[in-house]
């Protein structure tokens, strides 16, 4: 269901709005009970105190609330025990203290040694008998019958009666104030944790869990055991209103209670994005009391978590940025990993560790610079200050990198293309520190190290022996370091028309790694240019297919021949040309420089100097998700028209219609289109 709120209350400031949704509205004030939005199946007893179905204890609800950023929703709990409302009490209720008989029984308990002993001594106790003291007796016989089944070869059933703990149960239910925490979590521990515990039994301990709730007795850091024990999906309910409980009485919480709240959620459940909402906006209040080691736990909980919250990430980048000469490297590790999931640039935490990076110089620990430039890398990010001071860390301290922190701190250039200060002394650094390391390189690391350096127009000779050598251990079924040893192997010198044929033949599109929604714009490409030529197309190619989407072939008169000659490209005429065509999507640029990465950069240098014609386009600049084919039938046209004759014109007869508008907004070309060729 969904709380409305008046347009009074509508018009007040974020904070009080957020502060009366989650505060006033939750459990208090309702003002009547409500049905619960999640289906719940009660839990039963068989003692002579046998209730009917009871309601849900806890459900999630929403109201609406009006930010800065527009209305939203925010997450509300409400109770659900008849017209009770929860009183602000402390989780720690007082336990009555114990009489002289009940102290003797306990003393008597202890000194049981048999299952015999304890039902003796049942016998000789008073109907008085406490919660307390029902749950120690429960506790005791199950542990004896334990020690009687592991001293048996062939120990059967359980010995101790039905009827007896039934009796039990009831009597812990009954005086359900006396229970403690210690006590209920373990019987949950002996008696929930064996592969097929008894269904009766089950359903005492469901039972008592969800009455000590209701009770409002049940501790906050109880929930922590119970969590462990009830990992069964079957008790995903149970657990859900366990997290519920503690969540609602979150005014009783510390920033301490919210770090080991964090280490315990438990992931993938229904209710847990709901949970950090809550606890969201208190951490935003009480943040300033996080230190390091607040920040990593909450950063390695997250991504434990799967969490993508960004509310949360962004307050964490903001206190690493105001606190980041304060944090511990182990934190930072933690932060960085989190924010490598995440796969966003932010723009706060870039800044805290150009600051960290900066102001370390050569102090700072291998493992964090080159976690640090992994994340420039996976948000396509280039920082000159991250980068020189990068290379100036691998000039003084390269001899004591391993091989995981020497693919790391240097592949970064060549992913972006920038070249590193003193570059002579910085490749012959490589040359020596790199083969010390070798074998100890995962996978196909060292041949995609290889490659970077070839992006940057660098290739070593010492590497390349040290990579024909591994190449005969390389497993046929490892497609990847496969893959890559050949483009670590390619000569970076010019090529010509002629030796096409015999380029990387083996490298075909099916190496591909493209996303998918780039897979389904390089299908609507072909189709473009298909209708442009009307005729096939060329896109198998069996040629660098990771620089070249598609291929022409023209003759003098700009007429295509491809069709005739992809076969036989030892036999083009030197009249003829050759057309190369590279799609780019925006994961190819630099999100801050908008430059094209190493890798496409080198590419288009590498082709312009063997004077070939190799032209890209751009079909989905940043923020345009999709297009069409009459879109990038423009695209073709607007870029290559002066090198081939289309048989079709798109550009003929649009004017100023939407279509054109929307080429237009599709790239950064707005100058008028060229003049309709002639039919």
């Amino acid at each position: 269901m969904s709380v409305s709120i008046s347009s009074t209350v509508l018009q007040s400031s974020a904070k009080q709005l957020i502060a009366l949704c989650s505060r006033r509205m939750m459990e208090r004030n309702l003002g009547r009970v409500t049905a619960s939005a999640i289906g719940y199946r009660p839990y039963s007893s068989n003692t002579s105190n046998k209730q009917g179905n009871r309601k849900k204890l806890y459900s999630l609800s929403t109201a609406i609330a009006q930010r800065a950023d527009g209305i939203v929703d925010v997450p509300i709990i409400m109770r659900h025990v008849g017209d009770k409302i929860i009183q602000d009490e402390n989780y720690y209720k007082v336990v009555p203290k114990l009489s002289e008989e009940e102290m003797t029984y306990m003393e008597r308990l202890g000194e049981c040694e048999t299952i015999g002993e304890v039902l003796q001594l049942l016998d000789n106790q008073p109907e008085t008998l406490t919660s307390h003291l029902a749950a120690l007796t429960l506790i005791k016989l199950k542990i004896q019958d334990k020690k009687r089944r592991d001293t048996q070869k062939t120990p059967g059933k359980a010995f101790v009666s039905k009827v007896i703990m039934q009796q039990l149960f009831g009597i812990a239910q009954k005086n359900i104030d006396t229970l403690s925490d210690e006590n209920l979590i373990e019987l949950a521990r002996q008696f929930m944790e064996e592969k097929e515990p008894e269904s009766d039994i089950k359903e005492f301990i469901l039972h008592l869990i969800q009455k000590k709730m209701e009770d409002s007795t049940l501790g906050k850091y109880a929930v922590f055991s119970l969590t462990e024990i009830l990992q069964d999906k079957k008790h995903s309910d149970l657990l859900q209103d366990l997290w519920l409980h503690v969540t609602s009485r979150y005014m009783e919480l510390d920033m301490d209670d919210l770090l080991k709240y964090l280490d315990h959620v438990p992931a993938n459940m229904a209710i847990t994005d709901e949970l950090l909402k809550i606890i969201e906006t208190h951490m935003v209040q009480f943040g300033w009391q996080l230190g390091s080691r607040g920040i990593g736990k909450i950063s390695s909980s997250l991504s434990r978590l799967q969490c993508r919250n960004e509310t949360l990430a962004s307050n964490i980048a903001k206190w690493t940025l105001y606190h980041i000469h304060e944090i511990k490297t182990e934190d930072l590790l933690s932060v960085l990993a989190y924010f490598q999931e995440l796969e966003k640039s932010n723009v706060d935490l870039i800044h805290a560790l150009e600051k960290y990076v900066f102001g370390k110089g050569t102090q700072v620990r291998n493992e964090v610079l080159g976690q640090t430039l992994e994340y420039l890398c996976i948000i396509r990010y280039l920082s000159p200050v991250i980068m020189d001071a990068a290379s100036a860390h691998f000039l003084e301290c390269g001899q004591s990198y391993s091989a995981t922190d020497l693919y790391m701190i240097l592949k970064p250039y060549g992913f972006f293309g920038y070249e590193p200060k003193n570059q002579l002394a910085f490749f012959q650094a490589a040359d020596v520190y790199v083969p010390r390391e070798y074998a100890n390189f995962q996978g196909a690391d060292i041949y995609k190290l290889m490659c970077s350096f070839l992006w940057l127009n660098r290739s070593s000779s010492v590497l390349r022996g040290l990579g024909r050598n591994k190449c005969l251990s390389i497993d046929r079924n490892d497609k990847s370091s496969r893959f890559w040893y050949r483009r670590a192997m390619a000569q970076p010198h010019p090529i010509t028309i002629e030796s096409l044929s015999q380029f990387a033949s083996v490298i075909t599109t099916s190496d591909r790694d493209d996303n998918q929604r780039s897979a389904i714009t390089f299908l609507m490409a072909r189709a473009a240019l298909k209708n442009l030529l009307h005729g096939p197309v060329i896109y198998n190619i069996k040629v660098k297919a990771y620089l070249i989407d598609f291929m022409l072939i023209v003759d003098e008169n700009k007429e295509d021949v491809s069709p005739e000659l992809r076969y036989n490209m030892h036999q083009i005429p030197e009249t003829h040309k050759v057309i190369l065509i590279k799609m780019l999507f925006p994961e190819h640029f630099c999100v801050n420089t908008g430059e094209l990465l190493g890798e496409y950069s080198a590419a288009k240098k590498f082709f312009e100097n063997s004077n070939i014609h190799y032209i890209t386009l751009s079909p989905l600049k940043s923020g345009v998700q999709r297009t069409t084919v009459d879109i990038l039938q423009m695209h073709f046209h607007y870029k290559l028209h002066q090198l081939v004759n289309f048989k079709f014109n798109p550009f003929k007869g649009v004017g100023k219609q939407k279509l054109l508008q929307l080429w237009q907004n599709s790239t950064k070309q707005n100058r008028t289109p060229v003049q309709p060729c002639q039919d």
